[in-house]
């Protein structure tokens, strides 16, 4: 997650918001994986699968988001 982050963000990420990310990773594995019908919204039938996709979706809704045009 945290070398994501800064794949996506082109800069080292702060300390807060990689540990808000990887929470939220944790929290997402945990509903992912006691609610299928989570899992289907998402077309994702592992739950690690769907939490990381919520946390990318996160990832690139950031203001740092870098675009090239």
């Amino acid at each position: 997650i945290i070398e994501c982050l800064q794949l996506i963000t082109g800069t080292p990420p702060q300390k807060e918001k990689a540990a808000a990310l990887v929470e939220l990773y944790k929290e997402g594995l945990t509903y992912y994986q006691q609610d299928m019908e989570g899992q289907k919204l998402l077309k994702e039938t592992d739950p690690e699968l769907a939490a990381l996709s919520l946390v990318a979706n996160v990832m690139f809704n950031l203001d740092e988001f870098v675009t090239r045009r």
